[in-house]
């Protein structure tokens, strides 16, 4: 039984959740044993589907599934350890209100000022120097005693 990348459904007519998956990623569990039920109704009575092509199926589909989950749990920690990394630069860019700063805008314009928020914005942190945005990349010196 095939799947029909671009309609969506299965060649029997049966709609399946589109996860923006292709080919194999996009089978679920239940669509493989949808199949797996189809296949042995049409199977031809003279020639059975033997025990250890079904098996060998049945073990495929293991597979692909715990590779997904896997997959789904890598991308979670990505997405964690990327917080992390944002929270902590947030963190480092607040240590440094009240405190005098020098660096460049991102259209080269040259800051000194004293910061008076950090704040984050598209994932990038950046600090309030009077009325100027200054990327926390682009700062290149720290006054500690302003």
């Amino acid at each position: 039984m095939e799947i029909g990348a671009t309609t969506g459904k299965t060649n029997a007519g049966n709609d399946f959740v589109d996860t923006g998956d292709t080919g194999f990623n996009a089978l679920t569990p239940e669509d493989f044993l949808r199949m797996l039920i189809t296949q042995l109704q049409n199977q031809d009575p003279t020639q059975p589907t033997s025990n250890e092509e079904l098996l060998s199926q049945l073990s495929m589909m293991q597979s692909l599934t715990s590779n997904r989950d896997l997959s789904n749990t890598l991308e979670k920690l990505n997405s964690a350890q990327l917080d992390t990394l944002a929270t902590q630069q947030l963190n480092n860019a607040a240590s440094l209100i009240g405190k005098k700063v020098q660096g460049k805008t991102e259209s080269g314009v040259p800051v000194d000022g004293v910061v008076d928020r950090a704040f984050m914005s598209d994932g990038d942190v950046y600090l309030d120097v009077g009325d100027v945005e200054l990327p926390m990349s682009s700062v290149n010196g720290i006054n500690l005693a302003a």
